[in-house]
């Protein structure tokens, strides 16, 4: 007889931080919508860094209607870490997974994810991708279509633990971003900084290695990633304030090398005068050893003096 586990699955929100994705923003929420985890339990969350094309509109098109728990685009010309804190401060329920925007994933992967998440105890994790890229925007259907058709296994999902991942396809409890946000300088690496601080705080980070999303991009510069849509001017931003911490880092290292130096001395010159003082102690010690032998000395002498003198006196007596 086969029994079904019932597994109460809790509200999670999906973060999408788009700009620019008309070219296949309907492709990601089709995915987002062919999740086995429960439609009801899912919270859509779109920040759009204001585009100029229709996204927005395409994104509205898509989920009005659906059986989701709900939804909320926000529109506001940003970075991606500050799309990403956006998420953060809006989002609903205990769960939170970002999904980029040029993300497809298979079917049962979020679900799956949530599920090695709860019983390992894992705060952050991942899912390792399939970077592919395409020639032209004609060639999306073919590359997703090959991809849902890759046969997986999801009894044997193989995972490690990391000290860093990508935020992409990434699941992350509430608790974690009750001590860590984004930092919204960081026009680059924003992912690392938040990963290396999720491990100071003591989370736990995990990547599932053999199960990969398809991360699609465009060579051409009309359908090109954030980043590369990014001028240099704000990508440097972000490396010269690492830059800077890391300096900032260097220099508070030096103040601390230089008081460990300090104490370093101070003990030296302690040990200094400490070794004064036991040749001090070691002096007194001997002066009192050679005042209790005169002592000694003096006190025998006095005994002698008085057993001769009470010898002597009695000997007096006897004769008168």
């Amino acid at each position: 007889m086969n029994l079904t586990i019932m597994i109460d699955y809790p509200l999670i929100t999906i973060g999408l931080v788009v700009l620019n994705r008309a070219w296949i923003i309907e492709k990601v929420i089709t995915s987002i919508l062919g999740q086995s985890y429960p439609r009801d339990k899912i919270y859509l969350l779109v920040v759009d860094g204001a585009s100029k094309d229709d996204t927005v509109h395409i994104v509205e098109g898509c989920i009005k209607g659906s059986s989701l728990f709900g939804y909320k685009i926000i529109v506001r010309e940003c970075n991606i870490p500050e799309g990403r804190n956006l998420c953060i401060e809006n989002m609903m329920g205990d769960y939170l997974f970002f999904w980029d925007s040029d993300v497809i994933i298979k079917r049962k992967l979020l679900e799956k994810m949530f599920q090695i998440s709860i019983n390992n105890d894992i705060d952050v994790l991942s899912c390792d991708s399939k970077s592919v890229y395409l020639k032209n925007v004609s060639e999306i259907n073919k590359i997703i279509d090959e991809y849902y058709k890759e046969k997986v296994s999801y009894d044997d999902i193989l995972f490690d633990y990391m000290i860093h991942v990508g935020m992409g396809s990434t699941l992350i409890k509430r608790k974690v971003f009750e001590k860590i946000k984004f930092d919204p300088d960081l026009t680059i690496a924003e992912d690392s900084d938040f990963a290396l601080k999720t491990i100071r705080n003591n989370f736990k980070i995990a990547l599932i290695k053999n199960i990969l999303v398809l991360d699609i991009d465009i060579l051409s510069m009309d359908y090109s990633d954030i980043h590369i849509d990014m001028s240099i001017r704000d990508g440097l931003k972000g490396l010269r304030k690492k830059v800077n911490e890391i300096n900032e880092k260097d220099g508070e290292i030096d103040t601390l090398n230089r008081k460990i130096s300090d104490l370093n001395n101070k003990i030296l010159q302690l040990e200094g005068d400490l070794g004064e003082k036991k040749v001090e102690i070691d002096e007194l010690n001997g002066k009192f050893t050679k005042l209790e032998e005169e002592n000694k000395k003096n006190n025998k002498d006095i005994y002698d003096d008085e057993r001769r003198g009470g010898w002597f006196g009695s000997n007096l007596l006897n004769k008168k």
